[in-house]
């Protein structure tokens, strides 16, 4: 004998419930760690402004050569001395004839290298330091920890300036000594971080499984305490900048004909009360690379800090 089955919907209307509406949509991909700090970021007003102002020059700096038709460096005694918007000249020239706007282009490709590698170099050796210093402990930690103690006290510029007044002057020159010099906060911010995280459970399941310590450093610590690292080489990138202009506005940084914007600075101020655009164009270039660096730095330290989530 066949047994009928109650139609489903006139089940739950005589129970008192409602039918089924459920519309999930299943196709929508689940929020992922990367995409929640894109959103964080897009947030922040200010660091997506400081983000597109470096799109900006980067650009410009990678396509100079189509930008403008001048030389970078080159000197034209018949054009010096040139104002703002002269014909030819948008930002006009500096005492021997060089054009700003083409020297400004052009600038952006140094600080941008030196910011870049410096960084790079910075970040590469306070990752290496902080994280034996934090993972061994011990004597060793505290070797390292009171080295690099004694190397932050020490005056900063002057002793790039004195080390480069020695080895002699030049942009590969500024990178390393900004590079060799520039590791050590990295390294204590990486060391704090590996202090909160190497006694963890996952630290110690892979102990566990007889995992090395290279394999634990590099597997299961630094990726979850790479955050602040990341945030701090972005801020040191905006500092290496103005660290550049600073050793070339001193006569040891980039030298010539190779155009550097603190060397522009250093050479506009001299004609600043008969043609103050000679230094302001070149420093305000500065200024705003270096800003757009804080904003993004500062908007990556929001994105990435887990307590805002």
């Amino acid at each position: 004998m066949a047994i009928s089955v109650p139609d489903r919907s006139l089940a739950e209307e005589h129970i008192g419930g409602a039918p089924s509406t459920d519309e999930t949509d299943y196709s929508v991909a689940p929020a992922t760690p990367k995409g929640d700090v894109w959103r964080r970021f897009r947030r922040n007003r200010l660091a997506m402004i400081g983000l597109v102002v470096i799109v900006l020059i980067v650009l410009a700096a990678i396509f100079a050569d189509f930008l403008t038709t001048g030389q970078p460096g080159k000197v034209n005694p018949g054009d010096a001395n040139q104002r703002l918007f002269s014909p030819g000249h948008p930002l006009g020239t500096d005492r021997v004839g060089r054009d700003l706007y083409t020297d400004v282009l052009y600038g952006a490709r140094v600080s941008l290298r030196i910011g870049l590698f410096a960084g790079l170099i910075a970040a590469s050796i306070g990752i290496v330091v902080g994280a034996i210093s934090a993972f061994y402990g011990r004597w060793i930690d505290t070797s390292i920890m009171r080295f690099t103690d004694i190397l932050l006290s020490l005056p900063y510029i002057l002793i790039a300036l004195a080390i480069i007044t020695v080895v002699g002057p030049g942009e590969r020159t500024v990178i390393l000594v900004l590079g060799l010099l520039g590791w050590m906060a990295i390294a204590r911010v990486l060391r704090a971080s590996i202090l909160q995280v190497k006694e963890s459970e996952y630290v110690e399941a892979a102990r566990a499984v007889g995992a090395s310590n290279r394999r634990i450093i590099f597997r299961h610590i630094l990726p979850n305490t790479i955050q602040p690292v990341i945030v701090y080489t972005t801020l040191f990138i905006g500092a290496a900048v103005l660290s550049e202009a600073a050793l070339s506005f001193l006569g040891v940084g980039v030298q010539r004909p190779t155009p550097a914007w603190g060397l522009m600075v250093a050479e506009g101020r001299r004609s600043l009360a008969n043609y103050p655009h000679m230094l302001f164009v070149p420093a305000i270039a500065l200024s705003i690379l270096v800003t757009a660096a804080v904003f993004v730095g500062d908007g990556l330290r929001d994105a990435l800090d887990p307590k805002l989530k």
